[in-house]
């Protein structure tokens, strides 16, 4: 849990620091794109990279827990 929380302030800073280098980020109209159908080109890349991200992030802790296993 710990790994978890850690990883989550990591990605809180990542959005903190994309405010505030971008300006404010609007989740009103990204909340939609979950539950779409038929996204447009830019929907997926979005969704893509954020992907990305979130596997990296997962990836990080599964290897934290493993290496505390050693």
């Amino acid at each position: 849990m710990e790994d978890i929380a850690e990883y989550a302030k990591l990605l809180a800073l990542n959005i903190a620091h994309y405010q505030s280098k971008y300006g404010e980020l609007s989740m009103d109209d990204r909340l939609p794109m979950l539950g779409m159908e038929h996204p447009n080109e830019q929907q997926l890349q979005l969704a893509a990279s954020g992907m990305e991200v979130l596997v990296g992030v997962l990836g990080n802790i599964i290897m934290g827990i493993d290496e505390q296993k050693h």
